[in-house]
């Protein structure tokens, strides 16, 4: 069955749109992929009312995959950013397009902007890029209509998961991973893309901290000092309305900003990721059409 984005109606599009904001408003959305609870819906659940895929397609007019990669992408976003990420999306897909055979063209993409990332061209990368390469080669394939068999992707697969076993870099083996994962047919694995996109958005916490200078030492210090905020304050005094982060100000107040400034530092760098990889989704669904 073909489908239509939004059923041919930008007017369809609109209403997604408000069912988001609505849960967003009442701060029932929350992180996963495709599904409702207690009250609360991922943001693709949220823009088509419900977690069934078939409703999902009936009422959008948008392929499932993309469903997986709403909410594998942008669910775990504070929510202002999964409300502008997905305005962004869904307003950049004409009504009447079909996308259905769309999600090996993302992935493509996708892999294309990873290879272009590496300045690195060791030896150590180059077996990443061939990898790489060949899994990309299927997608490109499956795009044309001539699809790959089952051992294909699973040779695919175990080269690539073979070639990341070997590398040591944090921030090469995080995209080693998003290669890895990209390793699937789309048709029978519609999780495909959302999972490529999740890891394309993350940044390894071993990066982080080589890039903020944050040691062993530093995290061996700030729990011994927590834990003596506790122990001290806290354990035995049940009146104590501080916490221990309030404690560690008071009485090692160079401590506590050292921990601030590393907090806000992982949270930059961790949205830096994820608009990355936004940009890159969206580039890829606009090369599409």
């Amino acid at each position: 069955m073909m489908l239509e984005a939004f059923n041919g109606q930008a007017d369809t599009r609109t209403t997604a749109l408000a069912r988001l904001e609505e849960r967003a408003a009442a701060g029932q959305l929350t992180a996963g992929a495709m599904f409702v609870a207690d009250g609360s819906m991922t943001p693709a659940a949220a823009l088509a009312g419900s977690s069934d895929l078939p409703t999902w397609e009936g009422t959008l007019g948008l392929p499932g995959w993309l469903a997986y990669a709403i909410d594998y992408c942008y669910s775990r976003q504070p929510t202002e950013r999964i409300l502008a990420m997905t305005r962004q999306l869904l307003e950049g897909i004409a009504p009447g397009a079909d996308l259905s055979g769309k999600a090996s063209g993302v992935v493509s993409e996708i892999l294309a902007s990873i290879v272009e990332e590496f300045g690195d061209r060791s030896d150590e990368v180059l077996p990443l890029f061939a990898a790489c390469a060949d899994i990309r080669q299927l997608h490109i394939q499956a795009m044309s209509g001539s699809q790959p068999s089952p051992a294909a992707w699973r040779a695919a697969r175990k080269a690539a998961t073979e070639t990341t076993n070997l590398l040591q870099d944090p921030v090469v083996k995080a995209l080693a991973g998003c290669i890895e994962a990209a390793a699937w047919d789309p048709v029978k694995a519609p999780t495909t893309v959302g999972d490529v996109l999740r890891l394309r958005g993350q940044v390894s916490e071993e990066h982080i901290d080589r890039l903020f200078g944050w040691t062993a030492e530093d995290d061996k210090r700030t729990r011994t000092l927590l834990a003596e905020m506790y122990e001290t304050y806290i354990q035995d005094n049940p009146a104590e309305e501080r916490d221990v982060f309030m404690l560690l100000r008071e009485h090692h107040p160079d401590a506590e900003a050292r921990l601030l400034a590393y907090t806000r530092f992982q949270n930059a760098e961790r949205a830096r990721a994820a608009e990355k990889a936004n940009d890159v989704f969206l580039r890829a669904m606009k090369t599409l059409g």
